[in-house]
């Protein structure tokens, strides 16, 4: 009987989404600037012009903010913006 439960709970959990699996996020900014992000739990990889940066969770009021003090990439639900060094991107939408 042992067995077959636990036969049961391996087969159920294959379905299972694993909690810490990366999600990529694909943005177009207004001007039609775009970049990537891959959220990988406290950290988000930013892939900017083909160069990654890897950003810090950051305190943010709401939503999650990343930095690493040069780049900075804030979103809530699916919008963002994105500021590299003084520059801003806005109205960025993360695209299904």
């Amino acid at each position: 009987m042992n067995r077959k439960l636990a036969l049961l709970f391996a087969t159920a959990c294959l379905s299972c989404e694993k909690p810490d699996s990366p999600a990529v996020l694909r943005y177009t900014c207004e001007g039609g600037y775009q970049f990537v992000v891959e959220l990988k739990g406290s950290e988000a990889e930013l892939t900017l012009g083909g160069q990654k940066h890897t950003l810090k969770l950051v305190e943010a009021a709401t939503g999650a903010k990343f930095s690493d003090g040069v780049i900075s990439y804030w979103s809530k639900g699916s919008s963002a913006l994105l500021n590299v060094a003084d520059i801003s991107y806005k109205d960025c939408v993360a695209s299904k």
